[in-house]
């Protein structure tokens, strides 16, 4: 079993993740425990993260002391998910990231960075929807321009964020 220790989610730090992971995989090793404590991290390179992990039929679990943003993200998609008892998970909607100066001297935002961003949204929606239960509703709510949505341990097993609460 590979243990990952997850605390900043960067596009180097996944690529770190992948490059040990294709070297366990080769020996036969695709189990997977992920303990994450952190604030979250570059969607974009969670979500490859997360779809290497599928492609290649990695058996993921992991262990939630705190996960924001992507780092919530690549917990919710693992199959076996447990949280700490005074473990939290943050929620949010795709956050559009681009130099001021290309704003500032074009006026515009480029069509392409909408685009992406429309796609990302739609896709941790759709992880959302089908990983959690999540009613609809709630879901808008969180993914709401400025809304968040913050889970304790319990909150995050109701909503099917997490399968267990583990007591310590």
């Amino acid at each position: 079993m590979q243990n990952i220790h997850i605390r900043e989610l960067d596009g180097l730090r996944v690529e770190k993740i992948r490059t040990k992971l294709e070297r366990a995989a080769r020996g036969g090793d695709k189990d997977v425990l992920f303990e994450i404590s952190s604030r979250g991290g570059d969607h974009d390179a969670v979500f490859e993260l997360i779809e290497f992990l599928s492609k290649n039929e990695f058996r993921t679990s992991c262990f939630v002391t705190r996960s924001a943003s992507a780092a919530a993200l690549l917990a919710i998609s693992c199959a076996g998910r447990k949280i700490r008892k005074k473990g939290k998970m943050f929620l949010h909607a795709v956050e559009l990231t681009i130099p001021v100066t290309l704003v500032l001297e074009t006026g515009v935002v480029p069509q392409g960075t909408l685009e992406k961003c429309r796609a990302r949204q739609q896709q941790t929606e759709e992880l959302l929807r089908e990983k959690t239960k999540l009613a609809n509703g709630e879901l808008t709510r969180i993914m709401a321009p400025g809304s968040t949505g913050t889970f304790n341990s319990q909150e995050a097993l109701h909503w099917g964020l997490v399968d267990e609460v583990l007591d310590y």
